[in-house]
């Protein structure tokens, strides 16, 4: 009743048998049978790369929820840094100030952030794909008997390259 544990029935004991657990029920797809044995070490199977993966992932989770100390999965890097021998600038400490990560990752990591890419060609970019397909075209067709027409015939496979 309501998935609630029951006392085993007075007939049971009259009829001479024993109340025992329900067989376990086999997965029913290949998911199923990862989940179950992801939480129950002792369920045998083949296991796979998800499955591998899967495992991983549940230890280092649990480890972070634990009360062990921060490993390489909480960020803990190895880089030292001494804040008595380093010169911030002003705006070093805003940066600092805003978001921690943004700082460690600009200064201790070196990493640049990606630039927006534009919609559109800037002038300057523009002007230096004109001068190196001319360049590139006027390569190929500086011995021609008429290098005009030769280099416009060029001009496409000339800008593909450049």
């Amino acid at each position: 009743m309501n998935n609630q544990p029951q006392l085993p029935s007075p007939f049971l004991a009259a009829l001479g048998l024993a109340a025992t657990p329900a067989p376990r029920k086999p997965p029913a797809s290949p998911q199923e049978a990862r989940g179950l044995e992801l939480r129950d070490p002792e369920v045998a199977g083949d296991e796979d790369e998800v499955l591998r993966t899967a495992r991983h992932a549940w230890r280092v989770e649990r480890r972070r929820q634990g009360s062990e100390p921060p490993d390489e999965y909480d960020g803990v890097t190895a880089l030292g840094l001494d804040p008595d021998t380093r010169v911030f600038s002003a705006t070093q400490l805003v940066t600092l100030g805003q978001c921690p990560f943004k700082w460690f990752a600009q200064r201790l990591l070196r990493l640049a952030e990606p630039e927006e890419t534009a919609e559109e060609v800037s002038p300057l970019l523009r002007g230096k794909l004109y001068h190196l397909t001319l360049e590139k075209a006027l390569a190929r067709t500086r011995h021609a008997p008429d290098v005009c027409t030769a280099a416009l015939a060029a001009l496409e496979e000339s800008f593909a390259e450049a």
